[in-house]
């Protein structure tokens, strides 16, 4: 399995609400408004009267994504953790570090714990129950609001890069099958073997249609290199995977696009690219490196 820091930077953001996560660092002093501190992750846990739904968001290679209650990740814009450091800044969090009370005998009251590590190593952690540091009512609502008001994409829909992960990817099948004459198969895959990234490809010429292994004129097999693998991620990035549907256009030549990853369940494969441009730069892609196997 190709590994994450081989195709992106490997900086990474999770901030979690009402999941318990595992923060550690020293507290944190307020910083200056030119050097804005960057969150590695955010966790905010409440019980009382009322539910409240918990989030998790991740920073991928490729940008954010959000788990509601557990659910599948689901990309969404950074501006939304732009506005939670604006919360942090605005009711100054950061002196909530090492808040740690309870009040006992309090009916239909409410507990939380907040747990904010950043990317340098700092945290803020605490911990209430009917017992809340300054500004507390006023600081979870906007963090509620926030986290409530995420827009996410249609729940039929996988985007690579947040949704599919790069190093999750185990398959990709580009085929275009033309039925006129005279007819044309071709086929290119990627895909990961024993941890190596490879791709093949087949062309079938001549014959009849549908065509058959018999038809096939040339194929091949190569090796990827890291950058080869990389710049594949490239191409599709930002595609889009959905769940798999019969074709509405009998003898449509395609190209037909099918992307498989560890986690998808048999349930979501479709793909589409995310621009012209991007599926250009695919098949440009497999140009060469069918041009590569064909001097080996």
């Amino acid at each position: 399995m190709i590994k994450k820091n081989k195709f992106a930077a490997p900086a990474a953001l999770l901030l979690c609400f009402g999941a318990v996560c595992c923060c550690g660092g020293s507290p944190v002093e307020p910083e200056t408004a030119d050097a804005r501190k960057v969150i590695s992750s955010f966790e905010i846990y409440r019980n009382g009267e009322l539910a409240y739904d918990y989030y998790e968001i991740d920073l991928f290679p490729d940008g954010y994504a959000v788990s509601v209650n557990g659910g599948s990740f689901r990309s969404m814009d950074e501006r939304y953790i732009d506005e939670l450091l604006q919360v942090i800044e605005e009711y100054d969090l950061y002196q909530w570090d090492g808040f740690d009370r309870s009040r006992e005998n309090v009916l239909d009251g409410e507990g939380f714990r907040l747990e904010v590590v950043f990317t340098d190593g700092t945290s803020i952690q605490a911990n209430g129950d009917n017992a809340f540091p300054e500004n507390y009512h006023l600081a979870v609502s906007d963090i509620q609001d926030i986290l409530d008001g995420i827009e996410m994409p249609a729940d039929d829909v996988r985007i690579v890069g947040t949704d599919v992960r790069f190093e999750d990817i185990t398959d990709f099948y580009y085929t275009y099958d033309a039925s006129f004459y005279p007819p044309l198969y071709q086929r290119y895959r990627f895909y990961v073997e024993e941890g190596k990234p490879m791709f093949y490809h087949e062309t079938r010429e001549g014959g009849g249609w549908p065509q058959t292994e018999e038809d096939i004129t040339a194929s091949g097999q190569l090796q990827l290199s890291e950058e080869e693998w990389n710049t594949f991620c490239r191409c599709i990035e930002g595609g889009t995977v959905h769940r798999r549907e019969e074709s509405l256009e009998d003898g449509d030549a395609g190209p037909w696009l099918y992307l498989y990853w560890s986690d998808d369940q048999g349930e979501y494969q479709e793909f589409n690219f995310a621009s012209w441009e991007k599926m250009g730069d695919f098949e440009a892609l497999c140009e060469a490196l069918r041009g590569s196997t064909e001097q080996e």
